[in-house]
């Protein structure tokens, strides 16, 4: 059999009260692959970076362990899905310097 699934995260964004999903996107893998019971043998997969989908040919049927990173699934399913919901956004930048700041007094109402 042909293993085929996905890999996507759909981050929920958190406005006026409300969560929202965004549109869910691809989440990039480095490896994906079926372990067979024995454990001896690795049938590699390959996966769309732009569609988020992966497959794995020649899988025996039965049982097999499916590897995802450094992750292990047991499953004896041809379509399976590693997609998860995540909360933030799918982009965040860190600042390319730092600031000090100064003159600041405080904001607690205290004086000091």
């Amino acid at each position: 059999m042909t293993v085929q699934g996905s890999k996507l995260v759909t981050y929920l964004a958190f406005s006026n009260g409300a969560i929202t999903p965004g549109t869910p996107a691809p989440y990039p893998t480095p490896s994906i692959s079926a372990v067979l019971a024995d454990g001896t043998t690795t049938l590699p997969g390959t996966f769309n970076a732009s569609t988020g989908v992966f497959t794995i040919p020649d899988v025996p049927a039965g049982y097999y362990w499916l590897q995802n990173d450094g992750d292990y699934f047991w499953s004896n399913r041809s379509s399976v899905s590693l997609d998860w919901k995540q909360g933030g956004r799918k982009t965040t930048f860190w600042s390319a310097t730092t600031s000090t700041a100064t003159c600041i007094s405080r904001w607690d109402g205290r004086s000091g």
